[in-house]
């Protein structure tokens, strides 16, 4: 069914095929910008490589593909028109249907072993690990049928093309369309509020903590805009014969590229804290040596490093690991001092009186390799 006449000023975009192009084009040059720098920041300051860094690699890829099929469909449509543009177009939007399939999948992963990894069983954080992966194994086991459903909704790929196909009916692919987003709105929301859960209570400085979830908070972004996906009327169908104004279609086409864009800047950022801190030591020691600047010098001392030698080695906690994708479940204090551990209490139960636990545990710490 087309859209109105004056539904393309409804949205900033219109009927401009050129503005959703630039769009695509634009998310795939920041896409791989902060996987460069991501990266960068694993393998060359913290040394260490995960499944994580991997996952996020091939959802970027499927990424930048799904983003390259779709500015090529609507360059098909721009330079060749409606009619005889329209096949070429409706090939390339189912493959950059199963690519955004895989690329979903591959994020939704990278998350789940990020955070596997981060939070620790052994603290008393078992059911947010179950339900990390209870949520994955749903996701994926509905987002790859989908892709399946999807693929051969013709009989044949190839047979999109076909006006005399017998295809799966259009409201059925609506209904499976919009049960997609919304399992993409529900996974997004449990894999940012459980990390934030555990953030609360384990990360004591409160800097990090905002930071940590300023950078989480942009998944619940991603899960708003998948959310608003299904609520705007369904993508107007594209007919070979007939030319419509596909207005929709782009407001939508923008949002899905966005929606996917932000789940891949979300880990991106979120592991890129050695390096602003890298960079922070160089203008500080840039600063140092300047005789003219002494008060930006003292805010660089006394706000962003901390060069006293009692903080020269802290102990590892949830922020830490962010960093170096190991967590130390040895140490007591990298839990929030409202948290008991049955684990703690058991251990700490050796000693004579509460009194005599606390110098026990303050030269433990000293003594702990860093």
């Amino acid at each position: 069914m087309a859209a109105s006449p004056d539904s393309s000023s409804l949205n900033p975009f219109g009927n401009n095929y050129d503005r959703i192009i630039a769009t695509d084009i634009a998310c795939i040059v920041v896409a791989i910008i902060l996987f460069s720098l991501r990266f960068y920041v694993r393998r060359c300051l913290v040394k260490r490589l995960d499944w994580d860094d991997w996952l996020l690699l091939a959802a970027v890829i499927c990424f930048s593909a799904s983003c390259s099929c779709d500015a090529a469909s609507w360059s098909a449509l721009k330079n060749e028109g409606f009619v005889k543009g329209g096949p070429r177009a409706l090939l390339l939007l189912s493959a950059l249907r199963e690519l955004y399939v895989l690329q979903s999948l591959f994020v939704r992963a990278a998350y789940s072993v990020f955070y596997l990894r981060i939070i620790p069983a052994e603290l008393g954080f078992r059911w947010h690990r179950r339900i990390i992966i209870v949520v994955f194994v749903v996701y994926a086991t509905y987002i790859i049928s989908y892709g399946f459903i999807m693929l051969f909704r013709c009989g044949t790929p190839a047979n999109v093309i076909n006006p005399h196909a017998a295809c799966l009916s259009t409201h059925v692919q609506g209904i499976l369309f919009n049960i997609g987003y919304c399992c993409d709105a529900v996974s997004d929301w449990v894999l940012a509020l459980v990390p934030m859960s555990v953030i609360f209570r384990t990360v004591h400085s409160t800097r990090t903590k905002m930071s940590l979830i300023s950078i989480l908070g942009l998944g619940c972004v991603a899960s708003l805009i998948a959310i608003a996906i299904p609520c705007i009327d369904n993508l107007d169908t594209i007919e070979a014969t007939q030319q419509e104004n596909l207005s929709k279609s782009i407001l939508l086409d923008v949002l899905a590229v966005v929606e996917a864009l932000l789940a891949i800047v979300c880990l991106c950022l979120v592991a890129l804290k050695p390096l602003f801190r890298a960079c922070v030591n160089r203008v500080y020691t840039i600063m140092s040596t300047h005789p003219t600047l002494p008060t930006i010098t003292t805010r660089l001392d006394s706000g962003f490093t901390d060069r006293s030698p009692s903080h020269s080695k802290p102990p590892m906690g949830l922020d830490q690991a962010l960093e170096s994708g190991q967590i130390d479940h040895t140490q007591s204090t990298t839990l929030h001092p409202d948290y008991k551990s049955p684990t703690r209490l058991g251990r700490n139960t050796t000693s004579s009186t509460p009194a005599a636990q606390t110098p026990n545990v303050a030269h433990t710490e000293k003594q702990a390799p860093t």
